[in-house]
């Protein structure tokens, strides 16, 4: 059984969403993949900063020699959520 892309999507978060135009499936699918890759490429640009040298100011952050440090320090500080 295939899925039927064209169906229409009203999102959940949408508030009043009966006032709302529906947006085809197959759209709103290509928008996410858009939002994501575009906060991956993000991410990897952050991590190549630090490990760059890159530091927000403060002793704090100076101290942390590479972006696995800062990994670490976050997971053991419970900051990773």
């Amino acid at each position: 059984m295939q899925k039927d892309w064209s169906e229409n999507v009203v999102p959940s978060t949408w508030l009043e969403s009966s006032q709302r135009t529906p947006i085809k499936t197959i759209d709103w699918l290509r928008e996410s993949e858009v939002k994501h890759s575009r906060l991956a490429m993000l991410a990897v640009a952050g991590w190549v900063a630090v490990d760059l040298g890159l530091r927000f100011p403060g002793e704090k952050f100076a101290e942390i020699p590479n972006s696995f440090a800062a990994h670490d320090l976050a997971a053991k500080n419970g900051s990773l959520g």
